[in-house]
């Protein structure tokens, strides 16, 4: 068992429990731990698959400018590495997250903006709920990890994200996880992702390139 699993294994709370006995496993036989938070049921760990749901492969790739001009669904590795990718699960584009053959297990999906505003109010509000969410110490989050606690169990971890440009980022300080609501308020085609970082212990949500991959963090269906 990875010491990551045993720390969030370790979290107690009178809100939130991890279910020991029903863990998820993806297409390439992943395991995955869940934890309800409130009426939702969250994965413990972030995703890892490199096959959609009915088995087809999700494109790999490593050359920052096949990254740059991807058009369809693709993964990475942080620095093209299959250790961070052990650790804190793979970055998605866009297009993955989209993709009508999902990279979410069956019965889980990737969360809404408004199932991330249902898991922040439950815990407080977007002022503090990040610390809440962050994994403690600073074994992955660089110092000074403010404010996490980790006491709804998510687990949080920085797994950073890949630019547009094929460059990476921020691994240790921050951690961006896909939201599948891809409309903004003016109606463009612009993807939302969620972020939590080392120095804060609020979470907020944004929007950035189509091209760049973030974390993955599934929900199970209702």
């Amino acid at each position: 068992m990875s010491m990551l699993t045993v720390a969030s294994l370790l979290v107690c709370t009178a809100y939130t429990q991890i279910d020991h006995k029903n863990v998820v496993t993806d297409y390439d036989g992943n395991l995955y731990h869940t934890i309800k938070i409130g009426t939702q049921i969250w994965m413990v760990e972030n995703l890892k698959t490199t096959h959609y749901r009915n088995g087809d492969p999700v494109i790999q790739v490593k050359g920052d400018i096949d990254w740059s001009n991807m058009k369809t669904g693709a993964y990475c590795n942080y620095d093209n590495s299959s250790a961070n990718a052990e650790i804190y699960g793979r970055l998605y584009n866009k297009e993955a997250v989209m993709d009508s053959r999902n990279i979410a297990p069956a019965g889980w999906h990737i969360p809404t903006i408004e199932e991330w505003k249902t898991l922040q109010n439950f815990l407080g509000g977007a002022s503090i709920s990040g610390g809440k969410l962050k994994e403690i110490g600073t074994m992955h989050w660089v110092y000074p990890n403010k404010g996490a606690t980790n006491t709804s169990g998510f687990t949080g971890l920085p797994g950073g994200f890949r630019f547009r440009n094929g460059l990476f980022g921020s691994m240790g300080f921050v951690s961006y996880m896909w939201a599948s609501d891809f409309k903004r308020i003016d109606g463009t085609d612009t993807p939302w992702f969620r972020l939590v970082t080392s120095s804060e212990q609020s979470i907020n949500h944004n929007d950035y390139s189509e091209a760049t991959g973030f974390s993955v963090r599934c929900i199970k269906d209702k």
